[in-house]
């Protein structure tokens, strides 16, 4: 299919709703509102990770000493506020090259009961996200020794359109996806309520963009086992070390 541009993707949720055809022209304040609503289909979209279809993958360093860096446009790890982070790996430098090691995500009732949180080591083995906002704090721990490098793999928020002329180009199937949730999102705007026709086939499309964005489970196996360090907890099913 060829790459419409948001326009196009507003006249045609507009024509499902029949409140649209090619002889119309809508006004600058309605084709506004439009793109407005528009963004905030696509902002809430990003929270569900499986409306996202690709990870990021980037490479920050850690600095010896220093246990929080703030992610985000302007923080420590310059880029945009991830979403979620589904992981991350540090590298340590061996006789065959880069080895990566798995840092175990943790949540902040995992972290809140470390008791020395100022212990330092050669690599960290544990973080935590507190999903702030504009910009997140990842913790790390133990604190880094030295300088060292860290992978972080995160969902990123699909980013907005700023133009009725700009493409809307995603993979297949998300050009239907966007075309009938936005038609139950522009509707109350044109005192209208969606039909059921048009809400099925909205959540039929998001359904099947789900299902290919679906990961497949991997099997987990505790970082102690593997000599990564650390200690499993009996206590709470969770990794953690005391």
């Amino acid at each position: 299919m060829a790459t419409k541009t948001v326009k196009q993707l507003i006249q045609a949720s507009l024509t499902v709703l029949m409140v649209y055809s090619p002889d119309v022209i809508l006004t600058a304040e309605e084709s506004n509102t439009a793109l407005d609503t528009l963004n905030e289909l696509i902002e809430s979209l990003a929270n569900d990770s499986f409306t996202l279809y690709t990870v990021t993958k980037e490479n920050f360093n850690l600095v010896g000493g220093q246990a929080t860096y703030t992610f985000g446009t302007g923080g420590n790890f310059n880029s945009t506020r991830p979403i979620t982070i589904e992981a991350v790996t540090t590298a340590i430098t061996g006789s065959a090259g880069n080895i990566d090691f798995p840092v175990v995500i943790v949540n902040y009732d995992d972290y809140a009961a470390i008791s020395l949180k100022t212990l330092q080591t050669n690599y960290p083995q544990y973080c935590y996200p507190d999903g702030n906002y504009p910009l997140n704090n990842i913790t790390f721990y133990p604190v880094p020794s030295s300088a060292i490098p860290v992978t972080i793999y995160s969902y990123k928020q699909i980013s907005e359109f700023t133009n009725l002329t700009q493409d809307v180009d995603f993979p297949p199937g998300y050009y239907r996806m966007l075309k009938y949730l936005l038609a139950i999102d522009l509707a109350p705007s044109f005192q209208l309520q969606a039909s059921q026709n048009i809400i099925d086939i909205a959540n039929e499309a998001r359904r099947k963009i789900m299902r290919t964005n679906a990961k497949p489970l991997t099997m987990q196996t505790d970082p102690a086992l593997m000599g990564f360090g650390g200690a499993y907890n009996v206590f709470n099913d969770k990794f953690g070390r005391r």
